[in-house]
């Protein structure tokens, strides 16, 4: 992903980290096109459900759990 000026002046003035020596998560997480909008997972992913921990946030790390209806 190309840096604006702005993220490049502040990393070389240290007002902000180095945010260009990151990985690109986008290639790590490819988007698999759109799905039709749903109220609840389907009954075939009940058994080992898995969500991005908003918590772990800038990580992603994956909490696996069941659904019981």
């Amino acid at each position: 992903m190309k840096r604006s000026w702005i993220e490049t002046f502040s990393e070389s003035i240290g007002l902000i980290p180095k945010i260009s020596d990151r990985p690109d998560w986008s290639e790590e997480f490819p988007i698999e096109g759109p799905r039709e909008l749903y109220k609840y997972p389907d009954p075939s992913e009940w058994n080992d459900f898995m969500e991005l921990d908003p918590l772990a946030w800038p990580e992603k790390k994956e909490r696996h759990y069941s659904i019981v209806p």
